[in-house]
C-alpha cells in the first residue's frame, strides 16, 4: 500500500474519531453548563422573565457576534473538521 494511501486512511480514521468523541463531549459539556441555570429556574423558585433572557442574549450577540461568524470561516480551512 502506498504511503499516501496510508496517510489518507489514517487521517480519515482521525476525523471519524474526532467527530464522534467531539460530539459526545460537547453534548456532555452543554448538559453541565445548562444544569445550574436550569436548576435555579425550575427548582429554586427564581423567577426570570423572558425579556431578561432576550436582553442578555442581545448583549452577548453584540459583543461576540462577529466572532461567531469569523472564527469558523478562518479555523476550518486551517484545522479541518476537528476545529468545529
Amino acid at each position: 500500500m502506498p504511503e499516501s494511501t496510508q496517510i489518507h486512511d489514517a487521517l480519515g480514521a482521525f476525523d471519524k474519531t474526532t467527530s464522534r468523541w467531539g460530539r459526545i463531549t460537547m453534548i456532555i459539556g452543554l448538559f453541565f453548563s445548562l444544569a445550574a441555570p436550569a436548576y435555579l429556574v425550575f427548582f429554586s423558585g427564581l423567577d426570570i422573565e423572558l425579556s431578561g433572557i432576550f436582553a442578555a442574549f442581545a448583549a452577548l450577540a453584540a459583543v461576540f457576534g462577529v466572532i461567531w461568524i469569523v472564527e469558523p470561516l478562518t479555523y476550518y480551512p486551517i484545522l479541518g473538521a476537528s476545529s468545529m
